[in-house]
């Protein structure tokens, strides 16, 4: 009678293994088709327009719009460009090792903030950061994690009435890093707030984007085995906070 509880009990174990094992394999399936729909939506969209203003060249014979078409084309090009750097990002994200090193976010930050200054001389860019205790993570995916936050924030920026900011403060503990990037800008409706991390999906087509960014970020995120949470108010700006746990004891994941 015991042996026969222990397979009972056995083949209920291995009947859940199956059926959470089948719900995940269902769940990268649908994220898959999404993927690669998506994808090709966000290719050709820019590069069909290039070959439009490609047409619109050739029956320009005077040469007039001639710049103005090399512009064009230029942006539409740099979109894709974007496109397929997130992208790699994300297949990267997803297969390489975490490699765990002391992180001196100091130095990080400030190289962080010098790249975009270059671009954006019109945003205050402000750091607050208190190392109190070392802090081990991956250094490259930390970064990106800052960069794409920082570029979120710089494109929804708004100088109507008041200076631009971007602002990130660091505090480091024995258990883990929290960081909070925030910035006034236009904000965030509450209705876009759960979805602005899923794959593609962009809060305004009025704005340039690829949809990938705050994606990538969460996955960036939870590959460091942390957490993000956003706060945000329309026409006040948004705050993130990332809470990172501290890898010092790990060598690799």
């Amino acid at each position: 009678m015991f042996g026969f509880i222990s397979e009972l009990i056995t083949r209920a174990k291995l009947h859940q293994q199956i059926k959470t094992k089948n719900a995940e394999l269902k769940k990268i399936n649908d994220e898959l088709d999404h993927f690669v729909y998506a994808t090709s939506h966000e290719l050709r969209s820019p590069l069909s327009s290039i070959l439009g203003i490609l047409n619109l060249m050739e029956k320009d014979v005077s040469g007039v719009n001639t710049v103005k078409h090399i512009h064009l084309i230029r942006s539409g090009i740099n979109k894709v460009d974007v496109f397929v750097k997130r992208v790699l990002d994300y297949s990267r994200n997803n297969r390489a090792s975490v490699d765990i090193e002391l992180i001196y976010f100091d130095l990080l930050i400030k190289s962080v903030i010098e790249s975009f200054k270059v671009d954006n001389k019109e945003i205050l860019f402000l750091k607050d950061i208190h190392e109190w205790h070392p802090f081990y993570s991956d250094p490259k995916r930390t970064r990106q994690i800052i960069e794409n936050l920082f570029s979120n924030a710089i494109k929804y920026s708004t100088q109507l009435d008041k200076p631009a900011f971007v602002s990130i403060r660091v505090i480091t503990k024995m258990d883990r890093a929290i960081i909070i990037v925030r910035d006034n800008g236009i904000g965030i409706a509450a209705e876009h707030q759960n979805k602005i991390f899923e794959m593609f999906y962009r809060v305004s087509s009025e704005k340039p984007g690829t949809g990938m960014g705050l994606y990538l970020v969460k996955e960036l995120v939870e590959k460091l085995k942390g957490n993000i949470i956003v706060e945000s108010e329309l026409n006040k700006g948004t705050k993130f906070m990332i809470t990172l746990l501290n890898l010092r004891n790990e060598r690799t994941l």
